[in-house]
């Protein structure tokens, strides 16, 4: 995926996501893992979850709680708030 803070807005940007999400789940690092959901969802994560099911699942929360859409400053900080 591209290295510049894209900030997701459009579910076919979200499918994209989440497929580099999966697909590189277990060599991601905690550091990059961290970085991609702050630039992507601009969610602040204190870490990488134990697994990409854990990582969809919050993910999943977020989009059905209508999250995913909307502009930054009215975005939920960390997914501790919204699971």
């Amino acid at each position: 995926m591209n290295t510049t803070p894209k900030l997701i807005t459009k579910p076919t940007e979200l499918l994209l996501f989440l497929k580099h999400l999966t697909s590189g789940f277990d060599t991601m690092t905690k550091d990059e893992y961290i970085n991609l959901m702050r630039d992507f969802l601009g969610v602040y994560e204190y870490d990488k979850p134990k697994d990409v099911q854990t990582a969809l699942q919050s993910i999943k929360t977020f989009v059905n709680n209508g999250f995913a859409y909307l502009p930054l400053d009215q975005r939920p900080l960390f997914f501790d708030f919204i699971d």
